[in-house]
């Protein structure tokens, strides 16, 4: 999350949040990504603001940034015809 300039301990607080049970409920789709929010928010009341823009789905991007030789990859791959789909967990 270096993209939001936190200081250090806002981020070790805020990193717990993606490591806790309903980071991973939220990633296997289990909960809602408003359920997901309503969970931070009241787990860091303090960081209302911060914790929704972190969320922010325009946000996402700078969470988890692409490896540069993966992207050329996908590239070359695309070029040379071949269908792309790019899951996550």
């Amino acid at each position: 999350m270096d993209y939001f300039k936190f200081t250090e301990d806002k981020q070790k607080d805020l990193d717990q949040l993606f490591v806790s049970n309903e980071w991973t409920s939220f990633a296997k789709g289990y909960i809602s990504s408003d359920e997901f929010k309503l969970y931070a928010t009241n787990r860091f009341p303090e960081y209302y603001d911060d914790v929704l823009k972190i969320l922010d789905v325009n946000n996402l991007k700078y969470m988890i940034p692409p490896y540069i030789e993966t992207l050329e990859f996908i590239k070359k791959l695309k070029s040379d015809g071949y269908n792309i789909y790019l899951l996550t967990d």
